[in-house]
């Protein structure tokens, strides 16, 4: 009874204020009955960027992109990425040959 009757006092005040005054009084209506809003979205790029930041501080790993991005994938509940298929060959070139254009 007395929840109808709040609501039903709370939409005649609604009713009666201009959109600014309803506004704030709707805020004062949901602080007067409990409600707290739901916590801001953070995005992926957001998380990455604190968790990485959160482990240079912390350990100083050079493996801190990746437990970053492990930590960030489960906390946001993503999909592993996907381990692609064949070898990849990596070679590095002498500098000296590369700047004389011998590496070839």
């Amino acid at each position: 009874m007395f929840r109808t009757s709040t609501i039903v006092l709370i939409g005649l005040v609604l009713a009666a204020c201009s959109s600014q005054q309803a506004k704030q009084s709707a805020k004062i209506a949901q602080a007067l009955m409990g409600y707290t809003p739901p916590p801001q979205e953070v995005s992926v790029l957001d998380e990455l960027r604190a968790e990485y930041k959160k482990c240079v501080q912390l350990e100083g790993d050079p493996d801190c992109a990746q437990k970053a991005y492990d930590r960030v994938r489960d906390i946001k509940g993503l999909d592993p990425k996907p381990l692609p298929k064949g070898h990849v060959i990596i070679t590095r070139e002498d500098e000296d040959a590369a700047a004389d254009g011998d590496g070839d």
